[in-house]
């Protein structure tokens, strides 16, 4: 296990998060990890209220209360296929390292990575940083991004994709956090090929095993001194938001999006 590095783990709730940290801590000793909790459905709908019209809204509600059990309860035995096949662990974080917090973005995650002085923060499943956070340290800060950015920017990458007819890009990135939402200098991606049995909730237990390699590298890169963003073709940028009901469901019987 690789000890010279100072690694600091932001994670959102949620077995994707814990899946990750197993994943590097395997090779590398994570000190600390600072949870935050998921956020409160009720904000969430009053946040979109402000970007959306009412509708759109209400068709994303009705997705998340009336459909998404029903496609979770289908995508069980696959994503227990994936986690075996490829040995992922849910497990979770050792309590000596946890620090779960209701931000972060709080003055307190600021303090305490200003105290810790991290060489790289991995992140996952937060909510947006703010700039007085990454700007805290000198070490950069990489994010898991379930999506081909800039094309898939925002929730559900794989998803979309896969709607939008585009299966080419359907993956995963690994990038550098700015001040927008997945726009960050991308450092690596992989595209992934989903089977048929997978569907919506599936499909970001196949892009998190994509990443884990990629963000392996990006400490390899970290400890070598070569991390640095990657060159790409120029592509259409857009951040998503989620599907409604109806929309989801024509694109399952029209298009066999599932």
């Amino acid at each position: 296990m690789e000890n010279d590095l100072r690694i600091v783990y932001l994670a959102g709730e949620g077995n994707l998060s814990r899946i990750i940290y197993h994943g590097l801590q395997e090779k590398y000793d994570i000190c600390r990890v600072i949870e935050e909790p998921a956020v409160n459905p009720l904000k969430i709908v009053k946040g979109r209220l402000k970007r959306l019209n009412w509708l759109t809204v209400a068709g994303q509600v009705l997705l998340k209360l009336f459909l998404e059990p029903y496609l979770w309860r289908k995508a069980q035995k696959r994503i227990e296929e994936i986690k075996s096949s490829e040995g992922l662990c849910e497990e979770d974080y050792p309590a000596e390292k946890l620090w779960r917090v209701e931000s972060v973005n709080s003055p307190g995650v600021k303090e305490e990575l200003s105290k810790i002085t991290p060489d790289l923060v991995i992140v996952n499943g937060t909510q947006i940083i703010k700039p007085e956070i990454f700007n805290a340290t000198e070490a950069p800060f990489v994010n898991m991004h379930c999506g081909i950015t800039p094309r898939y920017r925002g929730v559900h990458g794989g998803y979309w994709a896969l709607a939008e007819g585009d299966q080419e890009n359907f993956g995963v990135t690994v990038h550098l956090i700015d001040e927008g939402i997945d726009t960050g200098p991308i450092l690596y991606q992989e595209t992934v090929q989903p089977a048929e049995e997978d569907n919506f909730c599936s499909y970001p237990y196949l892009q998190v095993t994509a990443a884990l390699p990629l963000l392996q590298q990006a400490v390899e890169d970290m400890i070598s001194g070569k991390l640095s963003p990657q060159k790409r073709a120029e592509m259409e940028s857009k951040c998503w938001s989620h599907p409604t009901l109806w929309g989801y469901l024509y694109r399952r019987f029209r298009r066999g999006v599932k």
